[in-house]
């Protein structure tokens, strides 16, 4: 199950490149989640606010590498840029995890997978499931990719968040780590 959570936690990252803060939306079902569950020994938490991600959108990193001679054979500056503009888009990440099943039952309960969501996939292998869920508005933007992951061991809850991450970026993010691989 660790190899699956790893490999869907990277896709994820991937698809969505790492986002940011707190958002002050009451509805924000995960936000509510990891408060409820941050102070529990039991459970691995994760936030990330948009500062951090503000701070490595001014560090300018594909510049950097271009600036001090880096090897295009080893970094596509054009593609990092790329990811780095997604970045600048997003606006909060959420990881919870633990691998307690008393409170993994729980934090099942908790998560509300409602109406505006919608399922991007599904994967079951054995005991293991995972499941994609975005948000959007208007059908141009997503502002919220959810993923579970549960299996017997272990459970995942990972949300992103974004003001105006397209399905264009999105798509270009798949196609760039698509040739990374």
């Amino acid at each position: 199950m660790k190899k699956v959570i790893t490999a869907v936690a990277v896709m994820a990252a991937s698809l969505l490149q790492l986002c940011a803060a707190a958002p002050e939306n009451e509805d924000n079902n995960v936000k509510a989640l990891y408060q409820k569950y941050e102070n529990n020994p039991a459970v691995t938490t994760v936030y990330v606010s948009s500062a951090m991600f503000d701070l490595l959108r001014s560090m300018n990193i594909a510049g950097t590498i271009q600036a001090s001679g880096g090897d295009s054979t080893d970094v596509d500056t054009e593609e990092l840029s790329h990811v780095f503009e997604t970045v600048s888009s997003l606006t909060g990440l959420y990881i919870l995890s633990t691998e307690d099943q008393a409170v993994a039952s729980d934090m099942r309960r908790d998560v509300k997978v409602d109406g505006d969501y919608v399922q991007l996939m599904k994967v079951k292998d054995g005991g293991d499931k995972v499941d994609f869920y975005y948000k959007s508005p208007d059908g141009k933007r997503i502002v919220e990719f959810l993923m579970l992951a549960d299996s017997d061991e272990e459970t995942v809850v990972i949300q992103f968040e974004s003001d105006s991450l397209t399905f264009d970026d999105v798509a270009r993010l798949a196609a760039i780590m698509a040739q990374g691989e």
